[in-house]
Parts: structure tokens; C-alpha cells; sequence
């Protein structure tokens, strides 16, 4: 009897030392995993401050840089243009005074300084678009559609279906950034010659397309180019697409026999 009463107390002992070792194995267990949630939650914390970081320092560097174009293209307006324009005032007060072989190169010198005038607003509107501060991006984005078709540069259309984009005007200006570098991109490296853009939003999505008749260009292409340093466009159209929290897409169909290439840059109305 207290044979059978010993062996039942080891055997007691040992089931409760074995459930202490499963239990404590578990225990173990169940920290090693969470120290690794803890591990990877650090390490994801990490990488989101980093990316936070690099997002905060590009966008401080656009910032200068729209503050550096603003001073410009207000020094080329408010003081270049009026200097001009009063050098056209003077020489058109001499076209009475001069002899009538004179008159014709006096014209030509007020003709040529017209042009430069001309030049010289759409690029100090290119530089600031003031039309962005004052009515919007849609309004603005038309505009800058006006001054490449006066140049004869290319030709594009502007259609909208959205009144008002609820963005504040930095991000306005980073989106108006994005279509121009597009478009002088496409022109520059893409032989095109005519743009249609079209400017939407679907629940809370705003997309602007770009369709274009130059050269096709896909989305390999364009990382292929960000990743090996090639073109400071794409890098500034990618740093400012990183700080909208928007995506870019490339494709390309036929339309009436003719191949047409898409743009297309989707934004979250939430950004």
C-alpha cells in the first residue's frame, strides 16, 4: 500500500514537473514571438520614420525650389517685361521722327521686342503659375495648355470634368508640376506633337490622363530610367507623386489607325 502510494506521488510529481517544462516551453514560446512582433513593429516603425524623413526633405527642397521659380518668374514680370515694354514705347514715339528707310528696321526692333515680351510672360507663368493661386489647378492647368499652344510647340487639348480639386495649393502646384513635366518630357524625349488631357475624379479618386502621339513608354521604362540616374524629370515627377501618396500607369492603343500612348496619374482626394 504505501508502495503503490509512492509510485502515485512520483508519477504525480513527474505529470506536474512535465506540465510545468510544456507550460513553460509555451511561456517561452509565446515571448520569442512576441519579441519578434516587437522586433519587426521597431523595425517597421523604423523604415516609415525613414521614409517620413525622406518624404519631409524632398518636400522642403520642392518647396525651395517653387520659392526660388516664384522669385524669378515675379523678378521676369513685375520688372524685365515693363523694361521692355517701355523700350517698345520709345521707339514707337521715334517712328515719327524717322526717315522712311529708318522706319521699317525700327518696326522690326518693336516687333522683335514684342516677341520677347510675350516670351517673357509665359515663362515667368510657367515659372509661377499665379492663375494656380488665384483660381485652382483646373484654371491653371488650362492656362499652361494656352502658352504651349502659343509657342507652337505642341498642340493640347484641356477638358475637365471635376470644378474643384480639395487639395491646399502646395500639393495643386506639385500636381500642375507633374502634368508639365509630363508633357515637355513626352515632347522632348517622345517626338509628341499632340496632347489631350483630361482631368476626372471617380468617388475619391482624381486622375489625370495625358494621351499623346509620340513615342510609347511603359511603366519597365520608367523605373529602368529612375534606378540608373537617367533624367531629373522623372526623379522630380516621382518625389513629388511619393509626397501626394499618388501612382503613375503607362499604356498604349489604336485609335482610327493611330497609335496613342496614355499617361495616367491616380491621386486619393484623401491625400
Amino acid at each position: 500500500m504505501e508502495l503503490e502510494l509512492l509510485i502515485l506521488l512520483i508519477a504525480l510529481l513527474l505529470s506536474f514537473i512535465l506540465l510545468s517544462i510544456i507550460i513553460f516551453v509555451i511561456i517561452y514560446q509565446k515571448k520569442i514571438v512576441q519579441l519578434e512582433k516587437n522586433k519587426i513593429s521597431i523595425e517597421n516603425d523604423k523604415i516609415k520614420l525613414e521614409k517620413q524623413n525622406e518624404l519631409n526633405i524632398a518636400e522642403s527642397v520642392i518647396r525651395s525650389q517653387e520659392n526660388e521659380r516664384k522669385k524669378i518668374g515675379e523678378e521676369l514680370h513685375d520688372d524685365l517685361a515693363p523694361l521692355l515694354v517701355s523700350a517698345n514705347l520709345h521707339l514707337k514715339n521715334y517712328l515719327s521722327l524717322e526717315q522712311p528707310e529708318n522706319k521699317n528696321k525700327i518696326q522690326e526692333a518693336i516687333h522683335l521686342i514684342n516677341c520677347c515680351i510675350d516670351r517673357i510672360r509665359n515663362i515667368s507663368h510657367v515659372l509661377h503659375p499665379a492663375a494656380l493661386q488665384e483660381f485652382g489647378i483646373t484654371f491653371a492647368l488650362r492656362d499652361f495648355c494656352n502658352i504651349i499652344n502659343s509657342s507652337n510647340l505642341c498642340q493640347i487639348e484641356s477638358h475637365s470634368n471635376v470644378k474643384e480639386i480639395s487639395f491646399d495649393q502646395d500639393k495643386q502646384l506639385m500636381l500642375y508640376r507633374i502634368v508639365q513635366e509630363l508633357v515637355l518630357n513626352s515632347v522632348k524625349h517622345g517626338n509628341a506633337t499632340s496632347f489631350v488631357l483630361i482631368i476626372d475624379k471617380k468617388e475619391n479618386i482624381y486622375s489625370f490622363s495625358l494621351m499623346h502621339n509620340g513615342l510609347s513608354f511603359t511603366i519597365d521604362d520608367y523605373y529602368f530610367n529612375l534606378t540608373n540616374s537617367v533624367g531629373l524629370g522623372l526623379k522630380n515627377i516621382q518625389q513629388r507623386l511619393n509626397i501626394l501618396d499618388g501612382t503613375i500607369s503607362f499604356s498604349s492603343q489604336k485609335i482610327d489607325f493611330e497609335q496613342l500612348n496614355k499617361i495616367e496619374i491616380l491621386i486619393s482626394s484623401n491625400s
